[in-house]
């Protein structure tokens, strides 16, 4: 996905294996509006939607699906379910 103004964006989710953050079952990603910056460049804003699952390869790979899936929603208006997504929540078979 690119950032581009007046659209939105999702930072890819990566698997946490070294740091602290590697004692966590799960992770999450937001979905934000990409808004220009003081220079006219793109800056992401807050997270509309919140999308989250297992720690895992599987997980990841889901999570990232999912979330430019409900990227590409929010770009036609058409999104309407909850801020915070779940890889195994019922909602996702509806996207």
């Amino acid at each position: 996905m690119e950032k581009v103004i007046g659209r939105h964006y999702a930072k890819p989710a990566v698997v946490k294996t070294t740091g602290w953050e590697s004692h966590w079952d799960t992770i999450s990603v937001g979905v934000c509006p990409v808004l220009p910056n003081a220079k006219g460049g793109p800056k992401l804003g807050a997270a509309i939607v919140r999308v989250s699952g297992p720690n895992t390869e599987e997980g990841v790979a889901e999570i990232n699906r999912i979330a430019e899936l409900v990227a590409k929603k929010l770009d036609d208006d058409a999104y309407m379910g909850p801020k915070k997504l779940s890889t195994d929540s019922y909602y996702v078979g509806n996207l």
